[in-house]
């Protein structure tokens, strides 16, 4: 299956029946349906939401959400964004990615390990609201969201660059960053 066709398929589906984007995705990779399968099956009323339940684990759907939640947050806060990254680039961008952190490379769930070992044993405040999924960085804090100056960040690395460093000054702090955390988990 190509991106493209899923991308579009994500779109359609955020758009007309956004509670059953999990299972449209599932349908489009695993049992191979068109678009126009999947539009006719979602909306037959005898089609079973207890269904999408059993598709909730699958990387693929859960990387297309992921993608979804971090594009309707920033486009939240940029309101030109759709001009300047349209959703299909976005998406295609974001499952093209390594879905680890650009700065300390350390997959998500070891920041997350260690952000639960701090919060548990020292009080960490943030963790109720930050820190479980990677953040989308501009690279060049002055620059606009887009494909070229975009990576996915961990909150850690994220927070600590903020809008002080550009990517290749921090890179180096986020290298130690990884090594202090991997001492912990």
């Amino acid at each position: 299956m190509c991106y493209l066709e899923l991308i579009i398929l994500v779109q359609k589906c955020i758009m007309k029946y956004i509670s059953d984007l999990p299972i449209a995705v599932e349908l489009f990779y695993i049992h191979g349906l068109t678009i126009k399968q999947i539009e006719s099956k979602l909306l037959n009323e005898d089609y079973c939401l207890e269904d999408i339940e059993s598709y909730k684990d699958n990387e693929t759907v859960q990387l297309s959400l992921k993608a979804w939640k971090m594009y309707s947050g920033v486009k939240s806060r940029e309101k030109k964004l759709e001009e300047q990254w349209p959703w299909l680039g976005f998406a295609k961008w974001y499952l093209d990615q390594d879905q680890v952190c650009y700065y300390c490379e350390l997959p998500q769930q070891k920041v997350f390990d260690y952000l639960t070992y701090v919060f548990e044993n020292k009080g960490h405040k943030r963790m109720a609201t930050r820190g479980h999924s990677l953040e989308l960085d501009r690279k060049n804090y002055d620059s606009i969201y887009q494909e070229s100056d975009c990576v996915l960040s961990c909150y850690i690395c994220n927070n600590a660059k903020s809008d002080v460093f550009e990517a290749e000054e921090f890179k180096s702090i986020g290298l130690f960053i990884a090594k202090e955390i991997l001492k912990t988990v």
